[in-house]
């Protein structure tokens, strides 16, 4: 009860206001530090906006507020449940931008159980300075404990002040500044960048300008609304979307260099696990890395220009891209989001061209990403998990690559050719920690880093590659298969990228040189062929399916990538909207544009048509995705040329 206060003049009861009031006002600094400890993470330091940080601060100033109506010493333990709960916020946002570099969406929380199944890999997206976080908790609960003891010992009744009025009055004020504050600051983003709310094309670049708080606030208003609403196509963007894609892969076939040479032939793809071209023809202490990849660099087609462009669903969206030549989506994995749609895969294509078998094999759970489902859907004869394989050795997260290649052979050897076979490796998973595993491949000063035990797993990786290959050949597989071998996405995190840096001896050039680094290998074998070489091409996984298809001497239409042998420009759209081409990078979030061989700043609009293009691949792909449309786009596409 408010009745207790032990003076009742006016100068006692705005003393105790003040006090607690100044109890708020520090744990609002001490999680405004938090804030902008997340912000520094997230966000380049020279990008910080001073409107965007005050917002910040009033936004955790009106969380707090609220405690002013609860006594001493509640009041400290009210303060220390938000504390716990922010601080969570904190660290899930911190882990997900470390792990993703991208910022998180309640959309995910969907994906929580995937999260469970890498827990490993988590922990080690821990750092030494997260523990600063942890302070002023630890300060407040003492406090608590203290009051309340100093309260129980004299036998007094907490201080209650009969103030409603005055704090009813502060609380709505602090309240509507900050809607008021935190409302201009998105309006004004909302006009100085049109539809970059609505279609959210880059999170960091949004939540650069409106505050991460605003944007998790918009960010679950679209998830409800998504969750609730879903407004179908007009036909009139049907039809944008259709003639797009027509004008965009109108080809000649008989000009396309390649075309064919691999006709009814199996098609075998490896996607190595965290497999970073950064470690192709390296070497520690005289010995290389990956001796078998670097060969097979030097005896196959070379693509030394593809980027890693994974988001939300990591793995799966590498083998979405792989084999359907869409996008990934902006938030989530559409393994898990739109696994029943009717989907023009690789493995559907080649069974309509009297491919006798087709199969994933991936030895971990067929709930992973929803893989059962999915493969479904891209009608796959066949997925083979962990449960059709035997678990006799066991590395990181699953089964060794060792025994996964070599139980995989016996499988591709029953298989009615020709066949199509996609196998997914797993020894080198992040947290690269089963290091006693990998053999003895000595790091010399990175013993014991995590990225002296990502080289080891991949030189593991590369060991355990070569010797299926081998088996292969004994096998008269490799002679008569198309084989494509990449890495699904790059293994390193953004917060070892000092250690990438010192192994690589180069300069830390800030966006672009980390970037330039978030390349892949990819490799593509010709049967019977002397195809070899160094495409440079700009590239990514989603130029797999075109590729593929022309050595194949087959066409799709609903096709967001490029043939890479055909193609005279490099073009690879990232998720945020970002871009490469062969000579340039442009950076969404922050709409600066490198020169790639200079490494210089020039002027974005020589690359605004890109710009333009890249928002339309994207915004096309999320509509197809999301509307299950390829039957109707093809439809479209069919009907555009018979008019022709």
């Amino acid at each position: 009860m408010e009745t207790q206060i032990l003076k009742n003049d006016n100068k006692d009861k705005y003393s105790i206001l003040s006090k607690q009031y100044f109890v708020i006002l520090l744990v609002t600094l001490s999680l405004f530090c938090k804030m902008f400890y997340l912000n520094y993470t997230v966000i380049s330091y020279e990008f910080l906006d001073a409107r965007m940080l005050i917002g910040n601060f009033l936004f955790i100033l009106a969380l707090v507020a609220w405690s002013i109506f609860i006594p001493q010493p509640k009041q400290f333990l009210s303060l220390l449940i938000i504390n716990i709960l922010f601080t969570t916020y904190i660290i899930a946002n911190l882990y997900y931008f470390r792990y993703f570099a991208d910022v998180f969406s309640f959309k995910m929380i969907m994906y929580s159980s995937q999260i469970v199944n890498v827990a490993d890999s988590v922990k080690y997206l821990a750092s030494m300075k997260d523990l600063i976080l942890f302070i002023d908790i630890l300060l407040l609960l003492a406090i608590y404990f203290f009051v309340s003891f100093q309260l129980k010992r004299k036998k007094r009744e907490p201080q209650v002040v009969q103030a409603k009025k005055e704090k009813i009055v502060i609380t709505l004020c602090i309240l509507i500044i900050t809607f008021v504050t935190n409302f201009l600051t998105i309006n004004s983003f909302d006009k100085n960048n049109p539809n970059a709310l609505a279609s959210v094309w880059d999170k960091i670049y949004v939540a650069t300008g409106i505050g991460i708080p605003n944007y998790h606030i918009l960010d679950l208003k679209s998830f409800i609304t998504e969750k609730t609403q879903n407004k179908p196509l007009l036909e009139e963007e049907v039809k944008e979307i259709a003639a797009f894609l027509e004008e965009k892969n109108r080809t000649n076939d008989d000009a396309k260099k390649l075309w064919g040479f691999a006709q009814n032939k199996n098609l075998l793809i490896i996607q190595v696990e965290s497999l970073q071209k950064f470690v192709i023809n390296r070497s520690i202490n005289d010995l290389e890395i990956t001796p078998n990849l670097n060969r097979l660099v030097e005896e196959n087609m070379y693509f030394s220009n593809i980027y890693g462009q994974t988001a939300g669903g990591n793995t799966s969206d590498a083998e979405f891209m792989a084999n359907t030549s869409l996008y990934p989506i902006a938030n989530g994995a559409v393994f898990v989001k739109h696994a029943h749609n009717d989907y023009n895969s690789l493995a559907a294509i080649l069974k309509e061209r009297d491919y006798k078998y087709t199969a994933m094999m991936h030895a971990y759970k067929p709930s992973f990403w929803n893989r059962s489902s999915m493969y479904n859907s891209l009608q796959v004869d066949r997925f083979f998990s962990f449960e059709d394989y035997v678990f006799d050795e066991h590395i990181g997260l699953g089964l060794s690559d060792a025994s996964f290649y070599r139980q995989s052979l016996d499988k591709l050897k029953e298989m009615e050719k020709p066949f199509m076979a996609l196998l997914s490796t797993l020894t080198s998973h992040h947290p690269y920690s089963d290091v006693e595993k990998y053999g003895d491949f000595y790091t010399g000063e990175l013993e014991g880093s995590l990225l002296g035990n990502y080289i080891k797993s991949i030189h593991y990786a590369d060991q355990q590659l070569g010797n299926f290959i081998e088996e292969l050949k004994k096998n008269g597989i490799w002679e008569e298969s198309l084989v494509v071998i990449y890495g699904d996405h790059p293994g390193i995190p953004s917060n070892h990228r000092d250690e990438l840096y010192e192994f690589l001896d180069i300069q830390d050039g800030g966006l672009l040189s980390w970037e330039l680094l978030q390349q892949i290998p990819l490799i593509i074998n010709i049967p019977n062929e002397n195809f070899e070489g160094n495409y440079e091409i700009a590239g990514g996984l989603i130029d797999v399916f075109p590729t593929v298809l022309n050595l194949l001497g087959l066409e799709a239409n609903v096709v967001f990538g490029k043939d890479l042998i055909n193609s005279e420009e490099g073009f690879v759209v990232f998720r945020d909207g970002s871009f490469a081409t062969d000579d340039y990078y442009y950076f969404s979030s922050q709409r600066v544009l490198y020169n790639i061989e200079t490494g210089e700043q020039e002027d974005f609009s020589i690359v605004q048509k890109k710009v333009d293009l890249a928002k339309m691949h994207l915004s096309s792909s999320d509509k197809i995705i999301e509307n299950d449309l390829i039957p109707v786009i093809e439809q479209h596409i069919d009907t555009i040329r018979n008019k022709q």
